[in-house]
């Protein structure tokens, strides 16, 4: 069985919201969706990152920036120290696949981004350094952990690359149900 494999959390859903508009709808998808985003960040905290990454707000939105997933850090104003990390993952993530590893390939990607700024980013500071993070080398340096997981590395994936990824993760998944 896939290390990282999960049931999915059972959405928690407020029985007095009327569903009257899709305005409700959609933002009962999208508190849905940020359910299963934040159990999907803790099974990968633990399992890749060894419990390293603080807590991290995660937002669904409708486009994150120009892609799939987005991080963004906010820098204490006196210190300059990194403050908080915020997560935006694309709606389209929890819409188009209905298999976890294209979430869990997006998700990864933007967990090294706070791993880059909230755990390796004091350090180089109390260097006396900036930190300069991005897709270099100590991104990548993360590429075969994530490959030990079936999760390519890239600076971007292409909607094709994620179905593909879907496809074979839910045959992996059928495989395992079949054994």
């Amino acid at each position: 069985m896939h290390p990282l494999s999960h049931a999915e959390p059972t959405p928690r859903h407020d029985a007095s919201e009327p569903e009257t508009s899709p305005e409700s709808g959609q933002r009962r998808e999208r508190k849905q969706a940020g359910d299963i985003a934040l159990s999907r960040f803790e099974a990968l905290n633990g399992a890749i990152f060894d419990e390293a990454l603080p807590v991290t707000t995660i937002r669904i939105v409708r486009m994150a920036g120009i892609g799939w997933g987005a991080c963004s850090v906010r820098l204490d104003p006196v210190s300059g120290d990194p403050e908080i990390c915020a997560i935006e993952l694309c709606e389209r993530l929890f819409s188009k696949f209905d298999g976890h590893a294209p979430l869990d390939t997006i998700l990864s990607h933007e967990m090294i981004h706070v791993h880059q700024w909230m755990v390796q980013g004091p350090e180089i500071m109390k260097s006396g350094r900036l930190p300069k993070f991005g897709h270099g080398p100590d991104f990548f340096w993360w590429k075969p952990v994530l490959a030990r997981y079936g999760y390519p590395l890239k600076r971007g994936y292409s909607r094709a690359e994620l179905e593909r990824l879907d496809r074979r993760s839910l045959r992996k998944e059928a495989d395992t149900l079949c054994l």
